[in-house]
């Protein structure tokens, strides 16, 4: 939705299914209508396939990396990679305790690439790759970790999280139940639309 004449609202909840096409719609649906700023809403938002967060960096940033997986050998693998869909909007990102792995990977390279604000409060901090082992014919396996990932610019996040520009905690009782967009309840949201109006000036 837009949330004022220049400023566009998108809340992700997870990397899944065809999120990632579902965003790049309603983003190009947003700067139709006039979106010069976009405060993308992460919170709650546990991950998913980070390709998709690959495909929804692309939107944003040109060639260069997503992050980067270090390997317990200390080798490193670059394989999430952005192209060339850099735009010139502005971005606020709202992150919470439970915002993790593929939202915590996009909001770094959307900070440290794109000079996105981080509103609201300290990520969750997973910050590993696992495989599955499979064992036999019948589903069974070991779930191993096989790497780290950093972000673009080698920062560690995990058991760390991502720590907000802009740290604004939900007040005591409130259980975030309140309706979509909410900006007379949502004080993190009204808080964050309040820094991407000033980016705007």
């Amino acid at each position: 939705t837009m949330l004022t004449e220049n400023i566009g609202y998108i809340a992700l909840y997870e990397f899944a299914g065809v999120a990632d096409q579902e965003f790049k719609n309603e983003f190009s649906d947003l700067v139709e209508k006039g979106a010069k700023s976009l405060i993308i809403d992460l919170r709650d938002n546990t991950g998913g396939w980070v390709d998709q967060a690959v495909r929804i960096g692309d939107l944003f940033l040109d060639a260069g990396d997503l992050c980067y997986l270090v390997y317990r050998d200390g080798t490193e693998d670059h394989i999430y990679k952005t192209t060339d869909g850099k735009t010139d909007i502005e971005l606020t990102i709202l992150v919470n305790e439970m915002s993790a792995s593929a939202s915590e990977i996009l909001t770094a390279a959307l900070k440290e690439r794109a000079g996105a604000t981080v509103v609201g409060t300290n990520s969750f901090g997973k910050g590993i790759v696992q495989n599955v082992l499979y064992i036999g014919n019948e589903g069974a396996g070991f779930q191993i970790t096989i790497a780290e990932y950093l972000t673009p610019l080698g920062n560690h996040v995990h058991e760390i999280g991502i720590a907000p520009d802009v740290n604004i905690e939900r007040p005591e009782g409130d259980n975030a139940t309140y309706n979509f967009a909410d900006l007379e309840k949502d004080v993190q949201l009204k808080k964050a639309l309040e820094i991407a109006a000033e980016k705007l000036k």
